[in-house]
């Protein structure tokens, strides 16, 4: 058999054991399913991040893109986007930990615990936050303009706490 035809082979005998988890240029890895899961579970977590006590506020986001993030982890089509979410949820921990109450109780809420951070801190935290959501946002939007569907939804969800 010529090396062409087994090398033909090989690739048709990839493509058809499944979906092509890596991005490419036809949207492979790409899934409206996937996509809508994401975008709905992150606008209700941030939606239930809105009825914590305003010093669990932060923590909670934190954790709600972090969730995100790792729904994505293992499609690298949607690398970008869990990106995006993990730097979020880092820079987020990084200022909750700087400006904890080391009084402060933990709270749980949909399986993780929040911590709590000190009131005067809140209102640049306040601030902090929506900085580092439009960022998250703004890159998520920078995609090319074949993954602009998958990636709209997850970044309209972002948009709950705006």
């Amino acid at each position: 058999m010529k090396r062409r035809a087994r090398l033909a082979l090989v690739v048709l005998a990839c493509l058809a054991a499944g979906p092509v988890l890596a991005q490419g240029r036809d949207w492979a890895g790409l899934d409206p399913v996937q996509t809508a899961r994401v975008a709905e579970d992150l606008h209700d977590d941030l939606v239930g991040c809105k009825e914590v006590p305003k010093t669990f506020f932060h923590d909670c986001v934190r954790a709600a893109a972090r969730h995100a993030a790792r729904k994505l982890s293992n499609n690298a089509a949607y690398w970008e986007v869990e990106v995006a979410l993990t730097r979020m949820s880092r820079r987020l921990d990084q200022w909750v930990r700087s400006v904890e109450d080391p009084d402060g109780a933990r709270l749980s809420h949909d399986g993780t615990r929040l911590r709590a951070v000190r009131a005067a801190a809140i209102p640049e935290l306040d601030a902090l936050t929506l900085a580092l959501i439009e960022e998250a946002r703004v890159n998520i939007l920078n995609a090319a303009p074949e993954e602009m569907p998958f990636f709209l939804p997850i970044a309209a969800a972002l948009e709950t706490l705006r």
